[in-house]
């Protein structure tokens, strides 16, 4: 193949670059916050919303999801579709999860929907496809 007929790769959409690095550097805040969960958890369980769901296994969950992010952020800016694929999954497991962690506070519940929506939207669209569909 001679240089003009090599294929050049897609460029990343800077809308996929931005959940991107969200989803990395959210994620990491997040692990590193989570042992102050720990050291104060107190504070944390006298306004825990639910009583009925155990604190230790919320915060465990929490680190999980946290990681799952981080994974799912550098999979999205290296253009793994698997990374997309990780964050819808988890991403509704959370949403639905957090209906059951907040007592079925709708509010709480839609104001994490929401978000997940907007960026499942934007994973999802053509200029998103086309950097996935690359790898």
């Amino acid at each position: 193949m001679t240089a003009d007929t090599q294929v050049k790769p897609a460029s990343r959409p800077s809308n996929i670059s931005i959940i991107g690095w969200l989803f990395m550097v959210t994620g990491v805040l997040s692990v590193i916050a989570t042992p102050f969960f720990f050291t104060y958890r107190s504070m944390i369980e006298g306004s825990w919303h639910n009583p009925a769901v155990n604190f230790d296994a919320a915060v465990v969950f929490f680190c999980i999801m946290a990681v799952c992010y981080v994974i799912a952020g550098y999979a999205i800016l290296k253009g793994f579709a698997w990374g997309r694929t990780l964050y819808v999954v988890f991403g509704l497991i959370f949403v639905v999860l957090s209906f059951d962690f907040y007592n079925q506070a709708l509010l709480a519940v839609l104001s994490g929907l929401m978000p997940y929506i907007v960026l499942v939207w934007q994973l999802t669209r053509k200029t998103a496809n086309k950097w996935f569909e690359r790898s």
